[in-house]
This record gives C-alpha cells, structure tokens and sequence, in this order.
C-alpha cells in the first residue's frame, strides 16, 4: 500500500467516513507497523506511526475491549487482595457450609421472605405465609387478623366482656421474617430466627414485650403507659420511638441502636440513655454498658429492607447474618473437631 493511500485511509479512519473494508486495512496495517517496532527504512513512515500511533490505538475496537478488560482485571485483582487478605486474617475463623445443602447446587439456595409461626395462649399455631387474609381468632379481647400484604394485626374487640390480656409468641424461621402491629399500634418487624413474646392487649401501668433475635420497633406513644421491651441481658425502656434490637442467643453481645426519640437500656445497676444514631453494647461476658456515640444506622436496619450493608464488620457477623437469611448453617475452622 502507497504512503499516500495510507495517509487517505488514515485521515477517513479518524473522521468516521471510513468504510468497514477500509477500517479493517487500517488496523491491519496498523497491526503490522506496531509489531514491528518501529524498524522502518522508510522515515516518513515512521513519522506517521508516531504521529498516528496514539489516535488510532485510542479509537481500535481491540484497544477498547483491552481497556475494559484492563480495568475489570484491575477491579478483580482489588477483590481478590482484599479477599486474600480477610482470609488469612481470618484463618482460624474461616466458614465453612455444612453439609445441609449436600448435593444441591449451591445457586439453587433460596433468600427469605415473609413466614413466621403464631403461637397462641392455648398453646396452637398458626402458620403465617401467602396471601390469605381475614380473622385469624379472638383472644384475650383482641381480634387478630392478617391483611392482604401479610401483615398480623391485633384489634380491640368490642364485644368481648372479659378482656383479660393472654401472651401470644410469633416466632420466624432462618430465612423468614414477618411484620406485626401490637394492641397499641406499636408495629414490630422481625427479622430471620427471632420470636417476640406479648399480650394480646395492654393494660395497667407499662407496656411490656419479650425479643429474643432481632427486631426493629415503632413503638405507639402512650406518656401514660411506657413501653419496655426485655431480651436476654437488658431491658429497655421508651414512651415513643424507633430503635432495633439485636439479640441473638448465639452471639456474644446485645446491640440496641436508636434511630429516633429516646431510649434508656439497663443492665443491673448500669444504665445508658441514647439520642438518636447512638448504640449500647452490653457483651454477655463484660460488665457494664458501651455506649457508641455516632453508628450508621442505615446498615443497622438494612434488613428490614432485605438488604445486607456492612462496613468494618468482622467476617463471623457477615456469615452469621447470610446464613440466618439463606437458612445455611455456617460452621468456623475453629470449631470444627481435630480430624477434620
């Protein structure tokens, strides 16, 4: 090919007036020069690759894929540092899934959604799942239905006489979770593996339910009648708020993070009042209450909204909270017996 048709070729290729016949001699040519390192006897030829080198290469199908390429392998290549480096950081703790899912392909695991059991005063359950909706029964006067979107409600019934309040439990599955409005309004969402434990309605002087897992309350405001929620190593107290609790049975520490209002957490003699984006840590095996005076109180309540959100978190509190949602049993090198 001629030097001038070269340089015709060229200046269409860089305008976009090329025909694909012509920008394929391009790149072919192109191609042929660029492999052959600049040893030309033809100065003027060496010229145009200078000058051209860095146009043509920016404008190649090829080069754009490779910059692509480029900067998903430079993406990749971060994971993997920051993986490599949790993982032998973590060695000892590192997960293993179980043999549960044994023989099922591990993208057929399912996520959670709406299911819980209701568990009545007498002592029958209630399977709560799909979409029926109506009266479920009359207890301790309170009528208690679900709605069309799942919902379990509790409603004071006019035409019970007696209306002595009766405990009810609704409890979730790993992989469930459910939402509630109490006798008073209060509404309750539950996460994967919990159950709340409350009267069917209130009456005397204080409000008072049972949380074991973890739950994020709305809680109805009655100055009259303060509400306080109990789980394994606090007690907490509020007149109207929102917060969420986080008190799993097998985790070593109960989290309670206030999103609005104000709340007093107690454990024995120690006492913590939060303002809003403020946690108390009580840890099973440690005295007193931690007080964190500024958390993120989005990635706290993530899975109220099916979302995971972690920042700074350890790998065992990302594993725990997976496996509760997608129902997998997660195990720790740490744990496993000496032969394995």
């Amino acid at each position: 090919m001629e030097l001038k048709e070269i340089q015709t070729l060229i200046d269409k290729y860089l305008s976009g007036t090329a025909s694909q016949t012509e920008k394929d001699a391009v790149e072919r040519w192109y191609d042929r020069i660029d492999g052959a390192n600049g040893d030309f006897s033809d100065g003027k030829l060496t010229e145009i690759k200078k000058e051209m080198h860095s146009a043509i290469f920016e404008q190649l199908p090829g080069h754009r894929k490779i910059r692509r390429l480029y900067q998903s392998i430079r993406w990749i290549a971060a994971v993997l540092v920051v993986g490599c480096g949790v993982g032998l950081f973590y060695f000892n703790e590192q997960p293993l899934v179980t043999d549960k899912l044994a023989g099922q392909p591990r993208n057929d695991v399912q996520p959670g959604g709406n299911k819980a059991i209701l568990t009545l005063a007498d002592g029958s359950t209630v399977s709560l799942g799909g979409s029926g909706k109506g009266m479920i029964t009359r207890q301790g006067g309170a009528i208690i239905r679900k709605d069309g979107e799942g919902l379990i409600t509790y409603s004071e019934s006019a035409n019970d006489l007696v209306k002595a309040a009766t405990y009810n439990i609704i409890s979730t599955p790993r992989g469930g979770k459910y939402a509630i409005i109490l006798a008073d309004g209060t509404k309750v969402w539950l996460n994967a593996a919990s159950s709340l434990k409350y009267p069917t309605t209130f009456e005397g002087s204080k409000r008072e339910v049972e949380i074991s897992g973890e739950a994020y309350f709305e809680v109805a405001k009655i100055t009259s009648m303060p509400f306080r929620v109990l789980s394994k190593a606090q007690v907490i107290e509020v007149l109207g708020t929102h917060f969420n609790i986080n008190a799993y049975p097998d985790e070593q520490q109960t989290i309670s993070t206030l999103l609005e209002g104000r709340i007093k957490v107690s454990k024995g003699n120690s006492t913590a009042i939060l303002a809003p984006g403020q946690q108390a840590v009580i840890h099973n095996l440690q005295p007193g209450i931690k007080t964190n005076p500024e958390v993120n109180t989005d990635e706290i309540v993530a899975w109220k909204h099916d979302l995971f959100q972690f920042e700074d978190a350890d790998i065992k509190t990302i594993m725990n909270q997976i496996g509760r949602w997608y129902d997998v049993e997660v195990v720790y090198k740490s744990e496993l017996p000496e032969r394995i």
